[in-house]
């Protein structure tokens, strides 16, 4: 009688409560995740995006402003976390973040982009590309393809950046390609090409990391660089360089680069939102980098920096010791830039 009345009345509302229980947890531990079930919760997905950039300069605060209105405009469904000042390593330690999935995305330079997709080094080749027209029209006519490149590498290109033009800084008085047999020149381990197209002009070729540059420039392993005005007086390189040539020698390009597998964790709508953001940002960038560069150069004149305006005839010297001696190391058959794909840029340029 008494296991009968238990039967009736507890084992009924036991089963029911471990019935609720049971639903409870599955919703929670399964359907919410799978689904986004939940009262209350919302999604946020968090793009850690690093950059060798300094902060407190016009490359961080114009990424800060852009990240900024993104978040705004996603409802705090997208956070972008920044790590300046190199804080995740070298580009190509950045890199190597990215594919290990330890961080999102970053601010890539040309020697960074070269290293994934070798061909994009035709974008700044020395002596080269002359002026922001020409520039222009090589980038709208290459970078789609590019950028499919990147893609089949594992990442989404999410803007490309012109952030001005790379200028010759020497400790000594240069002036043409024969004066240059003594120069220590520090070029990236991670261009092995322009190396061997600096050395083919009698460079004495130095490798050196971005993070030690101005070490090896106060200890004397180098005698020479180069980069954009901005960047020399951002690193404070130039003290150790006085000389610099007026002469454009590539421009300064860099890519916004996002795994494409953090890249679909956000939604469509989201990503629309932050490509559009981005875009607008590095247009923001390019014009105050350009400004920026200007007044570098009369700040670091008033520290002693001497500029040169080339003759025409070194102007001219200086682009025929690259397309007769330097180009030979990088475009070519198993080289970094195919025959094809040269004469395809210079023909954009020549048709202008």
């Amino acid at each position: 009688m008494f296991l009968t009345s238990l039967s009736k009345s507890y084992f009924p509302n036991l089963c029911a409560i471990l019935w609720n229980r049971a639903t409870f947890f599955i919703i929670v531990t399964v359907l919410v995740p799978v689904f986004g079930i939940a009262v209350g919760l919302q999604s946020q997905t968090v793009l850690k995006l690093a950059t060798i950039t300094p902060d407190n300069s016009p490359w961080n605060d114009t990424l800060y402003a852009g990240v900024e209105k993104i978040e705004k405009q996603t409802g705090g469904r997208v956070r972008i976390r920044i790590y300046g000042n190199g804080l995740a390593g070298e580009e190509t330690e950045v890199l190597r973040k990215i594919r290990l999935g330890s961080v999102d995305a970053g601010v890539f330079t040309a020697v960074a982009l070269k290293s994934v997709v070798p061909k994009t080094l035709v974008l700044s080749l020395p002596y080269f590309v002359r002026t922001k027209e020409d520039l222009q029209m090589i980038m709208d006519e290459l970078t789609p393809g590019f950028n499919k490149d990147f893609a089949k590498q594992g990442y989404e290109v999410l803007g490309w950046a012109f952030s001005g033009w790379i200028y010759m800084f020497y400790k000594d008085d240069i002036r043409s390609p024969n004066d240059v047999g003594n120069v220590r020149l520090g070029v990236s381990p991670s261009e092995p090409e322009l190396q061997a197209a600096w050395q083919a002009l009698n460079f004495r070729v130095t490798t050196v990391t971005f993070s030690d540059t101005f070490i090896s420039l106060q200890n004397g392993l180098l005698s020479g660089f180069y980069s954009t005005p901005i960047g020399a007086l951002a690193y404070q390189w130039f003290a150790f360089t006085p000389h610099m040539i007026d002469s454009k020698v590539a421009p300064l390009l860099g890519a916004v680069l996002v795994s494409s597998r953090s890249w679909r964790r956000i939604s469509a709508a989201d990503r629309a939102v932050i490509r559009s953001e981005m875009q607008k940002m590095i247009s923001n960038f390019s014009d105050v980098a350009q400004k920026q560069d200007i007044k570098a150069v009369e700040v670091m004149k008033k520290k002693g920096l001497k500029v040169y305006a080339p003759t025409e005839a070194a102007e001219q010297a200086w682009q025929d010791a690259f397309h007769e001696k330097g180009y030979p190391q990088v475009i070519g058959s198993n080289r970094a830039i195919s025959d094809d794909l040269y004469q395809r840029a210079r023909q954009i340029i020549q048709t202008r």
